[in-house]
């Protein structure tokens, strides 16, 4: 992926259906194209995981080779996202994994195994590497 802009949308409705627009957020990916900035990929917004409204979904990001492969990789955070098991809207940030046909959802991270989760704590408000 040779991404140059990652861009959020907080309140971007993923699905449209006939009864109410959920809105989860989204994840828009520029990438470079001979010095030309393009859509290339869209991301977030439940699929393959449950869709949520309100989710927030790209409220933050960081883009890294974390698996040292090549490709970029990306972790999104959606900050009022409910992680899976779990009762509470904690947050988490989903996990994307780069290869030569652009990124792939793997799973998300949350820190239930280290702490208890409380609704509302924002988790993946913030990335670092």
């Amino acid at each position: 992926m040779d991404c140059t802009l990652i861009i959020p949308d907080l309140g971007r409705q993923p699905v449209l259906t006939n009864i109410s627009p959920i809105r989860t957020g989204r994840v828009f990916l520029f990438a470079n194209n001979n010095g030309t900035l393009e859509p290339d990929q869209l991301l977030g917004g439940g699929a393959p995981v449950p869709i949520e409204a309100d989710a927030f979904i790209g409220s933050s990001q960081k883009a890294a080779d974390f698996n040292g492969d090549g490709f970029s990789d990306l972790v999104v955070g959606a900050i009022n996202k409910t992680p899976a098991g779990a009762t509470v809207r904690s947050g988490l940030a989903e996990v994307f994994v780069g290869g030569p046909n652009g990124l792939t959802y793997v799973g998300e991270l949350n820190h239930a195994t280290l702490a208890p989760l409380f609704d509302g704590e924002n988790f993946g408000g913030s990335m670092d590497q």
